[in-house]
C-alpha cells in the first residue's frame, strides 16, 4: 500500500463528515482499478459496523460492505458514500500470514484462493480508529 493510504481515509472524513463509508480503488491482477467494496478499499464508521459478516465464499467482505450500504439506503448523492478516485492498494499484494495468504475453509477437508482480505480499520469522528 502507498505511504499515504491511510492519510488519505483520514482526509476524506475530514473533509466530508456526514459520511458513513468512504471507498477507494484497488488495482486489480490485470491492472484496472475497481471500487468493488473490498476490505482495503473501505473504512466504515464504527457505530455503522455490523455483526453480518457470513463466512460463505469468495467476496465476502463486498457482500459485508455492500449488505450495509443497501440496508441503510446510502449513497453518494446524499453524501453518506464517498469514493476516492484514486487506488489506494491492489489486489493479492501480500500473500503471507492470516487470511492474506488468499484462503479460507470452505468445509473441514476444502480451501478456495480468494482475493487478499485485510483487518477492517473503522473511521469515527474524523479519525481513525482500530
Amino acid at each position: 500500500m502507498p505511504p499515504h493510504y491511510l492519510a488519505r481515509f483520514a482526509a476524506a472524513i475530514q473533509e466530508q463528515p456526514q459520511a458513513k463509508i468512504v471507498h477507494g480503488g484497488m488495482i486489480v491482477a490485470d491492472g484496472r482499478v475497481n471500487y468493488r467494496y473490498a476490505t482495503p478499499e473501505c473504512r466504515l464508521r464504527r457505530e455503522h459496523a455490523s455483526p453480518s459478516w457470513r463466512n460463505r465464499g469468495p467476496a465476502q467482505d463486498q457482500r459485508y460492505f455492500r449488505h450495509i450500504v443497501r440496508t441503510h439506503g446510502w449513497t453518494e448523492t446524499t453524501g453518506d458514500i464517498v469514493i476516492i478516485p484514486e487506488a489506494l492498494c491492489r489486489a493479492n499484494a501480500d500473500p503471507e500470514g492470516d487470511l492474506r495468504s488468499g484462503y479460507y475453509k470452505l468445509s473441514n477437508t476444502s480451501a478456495n484462493r480468494v482475493s487478499t482480505l485485510h483487518s477492517i480499520f473503522p473511521i469515527t469522528g474524523g479519525t481513525l480508529a482500530h
